[in-house]
Formats: structure tokens, sequence, C-alpha cells
């Protein structure tokens, strides 16, 4: 399609960060791919381990080697009927690499808890199942700084 051609072209031309949406995992590959031809740098894999995007782990690795960062939420894991688990979540990101992640609280909604309840349930669900103090600072504040052009020493 012209029109995401042309918009892909344009987040490359302003250094914007394409975030891919809720689409097929095939979509969401073949977006990163194009982005990456047209010179997009920064792009977020949003939420795809989820319906209904549901990407499997070889997937969610080929787009971190395209130079994805993969999005995991709180939502997906905190709600009553939840899609995933959080030994889901930490299996995934143990796979990819913490340093091809992000961590997002995916609060400030009204049907949503706070987003202190939300980052203390997570980050307690991705050390119950492996993961070090180190890789949750690598995906909550490292890599976010990165995809934003930001210090993360600040």
């Amino acid at each position: 399609m012209p029109e995401v051609l042309e918009m892909l072209s344009l987040i490359a031309d302003r250094e914007l960060i394409l975030s891919t949406g809720h689409s097929s995992p095939e979509e969401v590959l073949m977006l990163i791919r194009e982005a990456k031809k047209r010179g997009v740098e920064k792009i977020l894999a949003m939420n795809p381990i989820i319906p209904p995007i549901s990407m499997n782990i070889d997937q969610m690795k080929e787009a971190a080697d395209l130079g994805a960062l993969i999005e995991f939420i709180y939502y997906s894991v905190g709600r009553p009927d939840a899609p995933v688990t959080m030994r889901q979540y930490a299996d995934a990101i143990k796979a990819i690499g913490p340093e091809h992640c992000i961590l997002s609280s995916c609060g400030g909604q009204a049907w949503m808890p706070i987003h202190t309840f939300a980052w203390d349930q997570l980050f307690r669900g991705m050390r119950e199942h492996g993961l070090t103090e180190g890789e949750i600072e690598q995906m909550t504040k490292v890599n976010p700084a990165r995809l934003l052009d930001l210090d993360s020493n600040q």
C-alpha cells in the first residue's frame, strides 16, 4: 500500500518511532522489514505475545534481530482473564534477551490499576521467574531511554 510506504518514509525522515500496533505476526514482521529498508531506526513491536498478535518466540526474535524492541505490558498478565502468564513473559524475555525488550505498566487508564501497583506486580513476577534487577532495569530504563534518545543515567 503506497500510504504505508509513504508513512514509513516520513517516520524515517523525521526520526520518529514506529509502533507496530495490533497486526498479525506476518504483518508485523513485514512492516518491520520494510521500515528498516526505508531507514526507520526506532521500532517498538507492540504487545506481540498476546492475542490478536500472538507472535511466537522465533517471530519475536526475528523482530528483535531486525532492530525492534519487544514490548511486554502488565495488562496482559495482570487482569483476571490474562491471556498469558508471568512465566510465559519471563521465558520469552529470556529467549529474546532483555536487551531487546521493554516492560510497560500500561496503566493510567480508568480501568487499569495505578502505575505503581502495575510496576510492582510486573517486577515481582519477573523476579519470581528468574529475571534479575539489572535485567528489569535494562527493560524499564535503559531500553526505553535508547528508544527515546534519552540518557538512561539521569
